[in-house]
């Protein structure tokens, strides 16, 4: 909503929600798909660090709009560190 724009929220839930996706499944990638025209929601995943990957054009296109891909992939355990597998 516009009173929850630039105070976040968005920031931290977003990172909430990975850590708990990756510490509760074996998801290796998590992908995010924006609209072209959701400046807001690129500015967010790229403040994240999740790189651009693709652009989703005609073969999925609704109604003419483009869709940004970004992922964000599960880090590497540290060195030493046990892995556990579900």
């Amino acid at each position: 909503s516009r009173t929850a724009q630039g105070k976040s929220q968005g920031y931290r839930a977003v990172n909430l929600a990975v850590d708990w996706i990756f510490a509760h499944t074996n998801v290796a990638k998590i992908v995010a798909i924006t609209d072209e025209r959701n400046i807001g929601a690129q500015s967010l995943l790229k403040r994240l660090g999740w790189p651009y990957v693709s652009t989703l054009g005609p073969e999925v296109e609704i109604e003419g709009l483009t869709e940004f891909v970004f992922e964000h992939l599960r880090p590497l355990p540290k060195q030493g560190a046990t892995v556990r597998i579900l």
